[in-house]
């Protein structure tokens, strides 16, 4: 039988497999999705993530003892605004600031590599 491939609609969303997801919560995703007939073989999820950096602070007040809370406070209304169960942080090993924070706001680092796709427009 041949593959058919569209993308689920949102309300078909419990067709995808648990084991597929990981954890992860559809939500706001978007998936593509391969079927054979009227079932489902394989999907690849689109999950938009908001990407929380840079942090900056004007030197002169860095070390301010509320700043960057008051700033974490702000961060965290908007993720729960947007519905959306955190935030992504790429914190490089060269701005050791940056891992203090993001280990002082609960946030755990991710095993694995992160992957760049950028479109060039071109097939």
């Amino acid at each position: 039988m041949a593959l058919t491939f569209r993308e689920l609609e949102p309300e078909e969303f419990d067709r995808v497999p648990t084991e597929a997801l990981d954890g992860l919560k559809l939500g706001n995703a978007r998936v593509s999705a391969a079927f054979e007939g009227d079932k489902l073989v394989g999907v690849w999820c689109v999950v938009f993530v908001l990407h929380a950096e840079p942090i900056w602070v004007r030197e002169d007040h860095r070390g301010h003892p509320t700043l960057i809370r008051r700033l974490w406070d702000g961060v965290k209304s908007i993720v729960r605004a947007e519905g959306l169960p955190g935030a992504v942080a790429i914190v490089p090993d060269s701005v050791p600031e940056d891992a203090r924070i993001a280990e002082w706001i609960g946030a755990k680092p991710i095993p694995g590599a992160i992957y760049l796709w950028m479109d060039d427009g071109k097939e």
